[in-house]
């Protein structure tokens, strides 16, 4: 699976290299399209991963909204990264910055969950 992902996103680059010059917008698009492969491309994956998590809260007892909450969290880290780094690509560097940040805040907001079950942990010993 890794050879047919680095096969798409090798050809994608070399198209959106050969387009840049002449259409800076369409290299933009090519780059886009061949993200978009790819992460439809790794969604059994992720759906695997997902299954596997669910089978090992259940497994421990634990609450499964906490794997559900890790799960969010480390989506909207994906999700920012590839968009910062899509953007300082195209010679946006303060909108990737300001990406970053809010994915940044936005993972941190969704975290509140944890912190409030460590909390709660905390105040019952």
């Amino acid at each position: 699976m890794i050879i047919k992902i680095a096969a798409v996103a090798l050809c994608g680059v070399f198209c959106a290299l050969i387009i840049r010059d002449k259409n800076p917008q369409g290299a933009f698009a090519v780059s886009i399209a061949v993200s978009l492969v790819i992460l439809g491309s790794i969604i059994p994956v992720l759906s695997d991963v997902h299954k596997r998590i669910k089978s090992y809260a259940a497994l421990t007892g634990l609450d499964t909204d906490l794997f559900g909450v890790l799960l969010r969290v480390v989506a909207i880290s994906l999700v920012t990264r590839i968009t910062a780094e899509m953007c300082r690509d195209n010679g946006e560097r303060a909108v990737g910055a300001k990406i970053e940040l809010a994915g940044t805040a936005i993972g941190l907001l969704c975290a509140m969950p944890l912190v409030d079950k460590a909390l709660a942990l905390i105040g019952a010993i």
